[in-house]
């Protein structure tokens, strides 16, 4: 049996260096899945758009990796170290 990592939405942030704010705009969007404990005490799959204040998510590492592989990283545009520069006139 493998291991299986879980994180709660800071350790999220943390793993894919952004804000936990982010984090929850990614899951409310259906971006990224979120897990939440049941009654049972099982970990069930969050349905997009579900909205229950306080309650905590957690996330695969799994779900994690693969957003991270499908994310756009924000930089330089590509292409732009190949533009002429700009002539200045005086």
């Amino acid at each position: 049996m493998s291991d299986i990592k879980i994180y709660n939405t800071t350790g999220a942030a943390n793993y894919l260096n952004c804000k936990p704010v982010y984090i929850h705009k990614l899951v409310y969007g259906g971006k990224l899945p979120a897990r939440t404990y049941d009654e049972e005490g099982r970990l069930v799959e969050r349905q997009p758009h579900d909205t229950h204040q306080g309650q905590g998510l957690y996330f695969l590492e799994e779900d994690l990796k693969e957003f991270q592989k499908t994310r756009k990283r924000p930089g330089r545009p590509e292409g732009s170290k190949d533009k002429k520069p700009r002539k200045i006139t005086a």
